[in-house]
C-alpha cells in the first residue's frame, strides 16, 4: 500500500510527505519482524560504550585509554509501543563498559568494565607500574534480578570479551602473556 502511494506522489512532493511515507514503511516492517515466533522474549540486554581515545584496533582494549560513558542496560518491552530503558550500572564510578554476554538461563550477565582516570592517555604502553589497577578492563558478573555485581579478574591486565560456556564457565580475552 505504501509503495503504491509512493508511486503516485507528485515529483514535487514535500520532504515531510516523503519522510512520513518512509516512517510508515519502517513501522510496517518492524511490526512484521516482531511477529517472528522466535522472538518469544521481551527484554534485550546491551552495552552502551564510548569509543576509545585512540582509533587503532588493539588500542581500544586498553582500559587506561578509554573514555567515560555508557553502561549496561536492559531494554524492556521492546516489542511494544513504549519500551522502557533500565540502567543496570547506575551509581558505578565513571568508566567504560564492553560487550556483555547473557548466561544460558538468562539470570546473569558478564561484561568488561574499567574506571576512567583523566590524563592516562599519555601513559607509556609498556610501563604499567604507574597505572591504577582499576584503569584496566576487568570482568564482572551481574545477577540481573538483584543488580549485584562481582569482579572476577584482577591485576594490571585488560580482560575483555567474556563469554559463558554451556556448563557455566566463563572464557575471555586478555592482555596477559602467560608470564610471571
Amino acid at each position: 500500500e505504501i509503495a503504491e502511494r509512493l508511486k503516485t506522489l507528485p515529483s514535487d512532493a514535500s520532504e515531510a510527505v516523503r519522510r512520513s511515507l518512509y516512517l510508515q514503511a519502517r513501522w510496517a516492517v518492524r511490526r512484521m519482524a516482531l511477529k517472528n515466533p522466535l522472538l518469544d522474549f521481551d527484554s534485550i540486554l546491551f552495552v552502551q560504550r564510548a569509543p576509545s581515545a585512540f582509533p587503532h584496533m588493539s588500542d581500544q582494549f586498553y582500559g587506561w585509554w578509554s573514555r567515560p560513558g555508557g553502561g549496561l542496560y536492559l531494554l524492556q518491552g521492546f516489542q511494544g509501543e513504549s519500551p522502557q530503558l533500565q540502567a543496570l550500572t547506575d551509581g558505578w564510578p565513571e568508566g567504560n563498559f564492553q560487550r556483555a554476554d547473557l548466561s544460558y538461563d538468562g539470570k546473569k550477565a558478564v561484561f568488561a568494565y574499567c574506571q576512567f582516570f583523566p590524563g592516562l592517555y599519555s601513559a607509556e604502553k609498556v610501563d604499567k607500574s604507574k597505572l591504577p589497577e582499576e584503569a584496566f578492563y576487568h570482568i564482572y558478573e551481574m545477577d540481573l534480578a538483584s543488580g549485584q555485581a562481582r569482579r572476577l579478574t584482577w591485576g594490571k591486565y585488560d580482560d575483555f570479551d567474556p563469554c559463558y560456556l554451556p556448563q557455566g564457565d566463563i572464557v575471555f580475552l586478555s592482555t596477559r602473556k602467560g608470564q610471571a
